[in-house]
């Protein structure tokens, strides 16, 4: 009876642990990265992310105002996404991204689905990205690099040549609890000469 008794409250256990899981919604988020590029393994990155906005360290990406922030030392430059979806046809000349939708990964126990990406840049040279995404996590309007635009989601893994970025770590939070950074809010454009 006993026995029967515990197998029962850690199987109501283990449920309602999944459950509560695979109810989330993925609005918001801080997403947690592993990078290794040349073999070498840098700092982990982190991305925070809800409605309207990205956030890294040193970015931060308004959807909602079409504004990208970043500080360069001591400097904050804001580029319009228009301008960035320019920069972006100089730097690719050709952009083709192929879906697997029935091929998936999990990374920080998030299942994702896979696309395959291929470059060409401005010096025609190739490149072949692997990317994982899960379409419940961002969106196309909602990635903080403009090379992912076709990706349905912000990718959670992707490597490329010898880098590779990979999620280890998911947590929800709540969209006000992303902190936008004092360079935003301070914002005031260079007066011209």
């Amino acid at each position: 009876m006993k026995k029967l008794l515990l197998r029962l409250i850690i199987t109501l256990f283990l449920c309602l642990n999944i459950s509560v899981f695979s109810q989330s919604n993925f609005s918001s988020g801080r997403l947690v990265y592993k990078q290794i590029r040349g073999g070498k393994t840098y700092p982990n990155d982190t991305i925070w992310y809800a409605s309207g906005i990205i956030k890294d360290r040193a970015s931060f990406h308004d959807l909602i105002k079409n504004k990208n922030y970043w500080i360069i030392g001591n400097d904050t430059q804001v580029v319009v996404n228009k301008t960035l979806e320019k920069e972006l046809l100089v730097e690719y000349k050709k952009i083709k991204t192929t879906f697997y939708t029935k091929d998936t990964a999990s990374f920080a126990g998030i299942k994702c689905q896979k696309a395959i990406m291929e470059t060409l840049d401005k010096d025609s040279n190739s490149f072949v990205w692997t990317v994982y995404y899960n379409p419940k996590i961002g969106s196309k309007k909602h990635n903080y690099s403009r090379v992912f635009k076709d990706i349905d989601g912000i990718p959670l893994y992707f490597s490329v040549d010898d880098w590779t970025y990979e999620l280890i770590e998911f947590v929800e939070i709540n969209k006000e609890d992303i902190n936008i950074p004092r360079f935003v809010i301070n914002y005031k454009p260079k007066k011209k000469d």
